[in-house]
């Protein structure tokens, strides 16, 4: 559907770094550039968060179009096949929406989320 990699698959980018993807579309703080995943260094974790931000480790962004080698792939189910076409058909939504409006507002690209899963949910869209 939308060759989303589940959450804990390991990844190689192009420059040799490996991450592992711990999240999805990411918002990143004052960048209008949309990503695929948020992820983090795959020995270490959220350390971040442990060791109360002392440490100056960050979460990574990363698309697609950069991941060279999927090096493991996380746990996948039908909740995740779910979530999968669920984002699959917002992207689609979003990207309709941006071809005739290219500066969309956070309440449009909500209202659009929220439009998408609400069809999803109803049935209309299979």
């Amino acid at each position: 559907m939308n060759d989303l990699l589940p959450v804990g698959s390991i990844v190689e980018l192009s420059n040799k770094k490996r991450y592992m993807i711990i999240g999805y579309n990411p918002d990143k703080p004052n960048e209008k550039n949309s990503h695929d995943y948020v992820a983090c260094l795959p020995k270490l974790g959220l350390i971040r968060e442990m060791a109360n931000s002392h440490l100056n480790i960050d979460y990574f962004y990363i698309n697609k179009k950069d991941i060279e080698k999927v090096l493991f792939i996380g746990y996948n189910d039908i909740q995740f096949d779910n979530f999968d076409y669920c984002l699959f058909v917002i992207n689609t939504n979003l990207n309709i929406a941006k071809s005739k409006n290219k500066n969309l507002s956070k309440e449009e690209i909500t209202e659009i989320y929220l439009n998408s899963l609400q069809k999803i949910k109803g049935g209309e869209i299979k």
